[in-house]
């Protein structure tokens, strides 16, 4: 791979989560591009030193200046969160589409940011990298379809995935702020997958970084999976905020992703705990 000062970066869907990743790369002197929907978000971008692109995604077409964003990229980072409508989403035939451009071919390495939404809930569920998605329900087949269209592609040999749980920042965005003072919320005593977002940022960080690996799924779910009541009560007394009220339920359904395999393949180590 191409040193840092030499190596351009292309993040397709620069958020939240791709602007933190933006300045990252910035600062380890990569050379950054990204895109947004927004007109009024494209002078937040360049001010972060991220060469700007609006670029809107639709089933049929692409509109913006894809072409711009594509020239010269060596990685491409795909980190767009789906809206999910009855299951469908614009998104898996807007990526067909982007995948059919010339372009991609001198793209080195792909990183598409999912979800372990594709993992369905249960009693005494444990998903590892390893483990076939599941999840059955509309959003998580939306999911599972969006990571198989990834693997379709031809173009770009080196190509990976990486499941986030649940995204969080210290000191700012975070479920709790949603949860607080709800009464009847469900499952009390399913694990807790969350990731927060700096942590999210490094294992981006490293998959870039990484030569070459076997792997080519890893998850983001920090290694200690407390249940929800207990975790979010907490959680909202610390913030001096409301706790919500979770149901006496005899049913507790959820999952716990394991990460233990990304960890040893990326040697990565996890700082923030949620």
């Amino acid at each position: 791979m191409k040193a840092p000062n030499n190596c351009t970066v292309g993040i397709l869907g620069c958020g939240w989560l791709g602007q933190a990743l933006a300045k990252t790369l910035n600062a380890k002197s990569y050379t950054v591009k990204g895109t947004t929907t927004q007109k009024e978000k494209l002078k937040v971008l360049n001010e972060l030193a991220i060469e700007a692109n609006l670029v809107k995604i639709y089933p049929d077409h692409i509109k913006g200046d894809l072409k711009s964003f594509l020239k010269h990229l060596d990685i491409l980072i795909i980190a767009i969160p789906p809206k999910i409508n009855r299951g469908e989403t614009n998104l898996k035939k807007g990526l067909e589409n982007i995948f059919q451009k010339k372009e991609l071919s001198a793209i080195s390495k792909l990183i598409y940011v999912s979800s372990t939404g594709v993992f369905a809930n249960g009693l005494n569920q444990i998903y590892d990298e390893n483990s076939t998605p599941n999840n059955k329900s509309l959003r998580g087949k939306a999911l599972i379809s969006l990571e198989n269209t990834i693997r379709a592609q031809k173009q770009i040999q080196d190509t990976f995935i990486l499941r986030l749980g649940g995204l969080f920042e210290n000191g700012g965005r975070h479920p709790i702020h949603f949860l607080s003072g709800k009464p009847n919320v469900p499952n009390p005593k399913a694990p807790i997958n969350l990731i927060e977002k700096t942590d999210a940022v490094e294992l981006i960080v490293k998959i870039i970084e990484t030569k070459a690996v076997d792997q080519s799924v890893f998850h983001g779910v920090f290694p200690k999976h407390t249940e929800r009541e207990t975790y979010y009560v907490d959680k909202a007394k610390a913030l001096n905020l409301k706790p919500p009220l979770f149901e006496n339920s005899s049913t507790n359904n959820g999952k716990i992703i394991k990460s233990d395999l990304t960890q040893e393949v990326l040697d990565f180590t996890y700082a923030k705990e949620p």
